[in-house]
Formats: C-alpha cells, structure tokens, sequence
C-alpha cells in the first residue's frame, strides 16, 4: 500500500510527535514554520489535495479567554475543513469534553461537531499529554506533585 499524503495542522508538541512517527509524505501547515504559515483565524485555501488531514491545532487549557477558544477552536476548525482538500480529517480534542462545563472545553465539543460533519472522520480524546518536550507540561510539572506525572521534569 502506498503511503498517504499527510497534512498536520499544529506544529506543536502533538502534530510533530505524529509526523515523526508516520513517516512518508508529511505537511505542515502552522502559523509561524512549516510547509504551510497559515493563521486558520483567517480564510485561506490550499490547492495541494491530501489523504488525511490531522487537526491538532488548540489552545492550552486555561490559559485564554472565551473569545480566543471560541476563534481558534471554533471559527479555525471551519476555515481548516473548508480550506484544506481531504479525503478523511483526524481531530485532536481533549477528555472529557461535553462533561466540564469551560469554554476550552465547550469549543472544543463545538469544534468536533463541525468534524463530524465531514464524510470520513476520526476524533480521538486524549487525557494528559506528556513528553520531555512538551513546554505546557513543563510549566504545570512545577506547580503539581512529581508523583502526578511521569518524566515531567520533577
């Protein structure tokens, strides 16, 4: 089977991590580095075509305002699918959405509806994200107990 052609959305600690492990023919489209510097606040449109398109751009938890969440994970999430050609989108969200009632977590639910609207796609909700690069859990390792989260730094 031929490798796909593989767009990631987010640069960050998430979609590097992913594209390190697919391999083959791997994009980026992020708003300062990548194959693709696009702010998805602002309406774009890519005219290359991919298999799959992996959306994980996303604000920190806690850290923003309503508005922010709401432009990012809401109004991003529109002008992602309506400016990127997929034949399937894979989307990032977080546990427990639907069940914590704060606008990171209500855009977030927002922000998966509009993916299921699409023909073919994924959401996977994943809990705590660690790794030794990851520059938000670093900052959050100094303020909770080592035992809370492994290889954190501690």
């Amino acid at each position: 089977m031929d490798k796909q052609k593989v767009l990631i959305a987010g640069k960050g600690f998430i979609g590097t991590r992913i594209g390190e492990k697919l391999g083959g023919e791997v994009k980026y489209l992020s708003l300062n580095s990548g194959d693709y510097q696009i702010d998805i606040t602002e309406e774009f449109e890519i005219e290359e075509e991919f298999d799959v398109l992996i959306h994980t751009v996303g604000l920190e938890p806690g850290t923003k305002s309503k508005e922010a969440y709401e432009a990012v994970h809401v109004d991003g999430t529109r002008k992602l699918l309506d400016g990127v050609k997929a034949d399937k989108v894979v989307y990032i969200s977080a546990l427990g959405v639907g069940k914590i009632d704060h606008p990171y977590m209500y855009t977030k639910a927002k922000a998966e509806e509009l993916v299921k609207q699409e023909e073919r796609w994924t959401i996977v909700r994943p809990s705590i994200v660690y790794g030794d690069e990851n520059v938000s859990m670093k900052k959050y390792s100094r303020k909770i107990p080592c035992a809370s989260i492994p290889k954190a730094g501690c």
